[in-house]
């Protein structure tokens, strides 16, 4: 399939600013900026953002949810909608849809991401959480024939799957709040959190390289966990009003200038004054370095999940 791009527009949607003083003061430290992004829009579209405007557009069906940049330029996987799972691949006409999972029936894939790849950097199995099914899946990257390799059920619904790039397991981040951490290789859960003693939900949970799993939480409160579930740092995002709680938050991991950066997306979509705002935060001890709010609101739609657009670094460093 074959989209053709929108006119390019001038639209500014992305203010990178300074924090004000109550956040920085006295600091001298070179504030760090946004990279260019992905996003997937409360529309359920999916948006490239390039040099804070918007580089092109794809509808997504109307129910995109969830995107992660791949190793291979120009693709990006997309969960959600009636296409459940689906490479997009930018070319110089337009938009081409790779392959979905439109014909894998039984379904409803709520989250995805690639585990495994070919020689390109395209995707060749994908992990999705299975809603429908109460499951986790493992299945082959192509539109037709697409054989699920493996499955593991759930006691709840997940929410959200993510690859472990320090074990190469499973994480599953499930409705009632929990985390749980699956060895495919032998179906059997090896660690898992409960937030059930906190009557804050979690939005989001990611695994980083070195061990440690980052937490956000519905009041604005991100943190790291050890293995050993202890914290090992915790933050309170800066301007959420306390009495209001996150509806949204999307985390994701990239690398600039030798520094890891923790990137955290979070839509308040209770009004008046809902926002979105994207956060950086030094991902060795949780310090908020910087924050984006957008213009416009009329033309740039509320946010589900935002993500640099560079592949996320998968496997432990050496």
């Amino acid at each position: 399939m074959l989209i053709k791009l929108p006119v390019k527009t001038t639209v500014t949607v992305l203010a990178l600013s300074l924090f004000t003083s109550s956040v920085l003061a006295g600091s001298k430290k070179l504030i760090p900026t946004f990279p260019s992004l992905v996003l997937c829009t409360q529309r359920g579209h999916v948006i490239h953002i390039l040099q804070n405007k918007i580089n092109w557009e794809y509808d997504g069906d109307g129910q995109a949810i969830e995107i992660q940049p791949q190793p291979a330029e120009g693709r990006v996987l997309v969960a959600g909608g009636p296409r459940q799972a689906y490479l997009l691949r930018k070319v110089d006409s337009g938009l081409r849809v790779v392959w979905d999972w439109s014909g894998l029936e039984g379904v409803s894939i709520v989250s995805a991401v690639a585990a495994d790849w070919n020689l390109k950097g395209e995707p060749s199995l994908i992990l999705g959480a299975d809603a429908l099914g109460k499951r986790l899946i493992l299945a082959e990257a192509k539109s037709t024939g697409v054989k699920i390799r493996w499955q593991y059920p759930l006691t709840v619904i997940p929410l959200r799957v993510r690859l472990c790039p320090d074990s190469g397991n499973f994480l599953v981040l499930l409705t009632d709040g929990s985390l749980q951490e699956i060895k495919f290789q032998e179906d059997k859960l090896i660690w898992q959190w409960n937030s059930a003693q906190n009557s804050t939900r979690v939005l989001d949970a990611l695994r980083e390289p070195q061990g440690d799993t980052f937490v956000a939480q519905a009041d604005g409160t991100v943190f790291s966990l050890h293995s050993d579930k202890s914290i090992g740092w915790k933050t309170t995002l800066p301007f959420q009003n306390p009495a209001r709680k996150l509806d949204q938050v999307f985390l994701t991991l990239f690398k600039k200038n030798g520094r890891r950066w923790l990137m955290v997306s979070a839509h308040d979509l209770k009004g008046p004054g809902a926002t979105d705002i994207l956060y950086l935060l030094d991902a060795g001890n949780g310090k908020v370095a910087n924050l984006s709010d957008h213009l416009g609101k009329e033309i740039y739609p509320p946010i589900i999940s935002a993500s640099p657009d560079e592949p996320s670094y998968y496997r432990k460093e050496q």
